[in-house]
Order: C-alpha cells, then sequence, then structure tokens
C-alpha cells in the first residue's frame, strides 16, 4: 500500500486554508479554544480529502458532520457538496452491514465456546490455561484498542483493520508534516516581514540637535 503517494498535498493545503478562513468568518473575533477546534476541524476534513475514499476516511466525515458545533463551518467549507456527502457517508455501507452480521456470529461462537471451556472446568479439579488461549486472549484486548482509535474500526476485522489502521496512521504523519512545514513557512514569511529601524538618520539627528544645542 502506497499512501504517501495517494496522499495529495495540495489538496490538504487548500482544504485547510479554506476551513481557516471560513472559521474566522464565522465568528470573529474567536476565543483561544475556538481557534484550537477549528484548526483540528480543518485539519481533519483536510486529511480526509487529501486522502481520497477509504473506510476510514468516511467515518471521520460522518463523526466531524454529527457535531453540532461543525455544521455552521463544514457547510462554509463544503457548500453544496454539504448535504451531498453527509448523505452519503451518513448511510451505512453494505461492507459494516456485512461486518456487522460477521461479529454477531463470531461472538455467539466464542460465547457458546467460552460456556463450554467454563462447564469443562468446572467438572475438572484442576485446568490449565494453554497458551495459545492467552495469546488469543491478548489478541483480543489490542484488537479491541486498535478499534477505537481508528475511524470506523468497530465495524472492521482482521487485515482490513490492520490495512485501514496502517493507512490512517500514515495519513496521520502526512498530516503532522504538512501542518510543521505550514507553520516553518509563516514563521519565515513574518520574521522577513519586520521592518528593521535604521541607525544612521538618527545619529545624523541626534548630532544636528547637539550643534544646535551648542549654538544657543
Amino acid at each position: 500500500m502506497h499512501v504517501t503517494k495517494e496522499f495529495k498535498k495540495k489538496t490538504f493545503l487548500k482544504q485547510l486554508l479554506l476551513g481557516l478562513h471560513v472559521s474566522n468568518s464565522i465568528s470573529n473575533p474567536i476565543s483561544i479554544q475556538q481557534r484550537k477546534n477549528s484548526i483540528k476541524l480543518s485539519a481533519d476534513l483536510a486529511m480526509a480529502f487529501a486522502r481520497g475514499r477509504t473506510h476510514w476516511t468516511h467515518a471521520l466525515i460522518t463523526k466531524l458532520g454529527q457535531k453540532e458545533e461543525n455544521k455552521s463551518t463544514l457547510k462554509g467549507i463544503l457548500g453544496r457538496r454539504y448535504e451531498i456527502l453527509m448523505a452519503r457517508y451518513s448511510c451505512p455501507l453494505l461492507y459494516q452491514k456485512v461486518q456487522r452480521r460477521k461479529k454477531s456470529v463470531t461472538s455467539y461462537r466464542f460465547s457458546y465456546n467460552a460456556q463450554k471451556r467454563r462447564s469443562s472446568a468446572l467438572k475438572g479439579s484442576c485446568v490449565r490455561v494453554s497458551p495459545s488461549v492467552v495469546a488469543r486472549n491478548l489478541e483480543n484486548r489490542r484488537t479491541k484498542v486498535l478499534k477505537r482509535l481508528v475511524p470506523g474500526g468497530e465495524f472492521l476485522n482482521g487485515s482490513s483493520l490492520l490495512s485501514e489502521a496502517l493507512d490512517y496512521v500514515i495519513s496521520l504523519k502526512a498530516q503532522v508534516d504538512m501542518m510543521k512545514s505550514l507553520w516553518r513557512a509563516t514563521q519565515v514569511s513574518s520574521s522577513s516581514n519586520v521592518e528593521l529601524v535604521p541607525s544612521a538618520p538618527l545619529q545624523k539627528k541626534d548630532a544636528s540637535c547637539t550643534i544646535a544645542n551648542s549654538e544657543e
């Protein structure tokens, strides 16, 4: 998977600057907390558009659109596309329905097998837990954590979850790199615009003042 090649940097910068501009125009003056929220919202939305259509980008846009405080900003950023995207991303995907069915069947089988193991353990006097069971429990705990971190990860399992997690992490890294580059560019431009006060005219003015005082 070549995620870095598919991450469109120009699209990211365009959407980020548009989001910041819309946020400033909606609420002016803007507080520090509102500024932080607008930067995060604009950066996440820009990352989703720069990456393209994937499972986690759909889930991320849906999550952003569900928050009431984001609706006005999203309408300003997306324009006519807002209603279309929200209708498209809010509808449950067919893949999510299939994953829900698989998850329900798997959970039923797991609960049935667990009940059988508990009943057999009660019959025996001493039961040793096999290393495979310990490894499976550890894998299940890590999978639950990964599903909470990846947008839309609760509907994914197995290789699809790992693929989406890798894609999401690499896109986050590209987002951070672009934000750092933009911050460095703004710092350089702001430092170059500082006007230095010339020292020679001041010295000449001071000299004329001393001559006038001496003549008096």
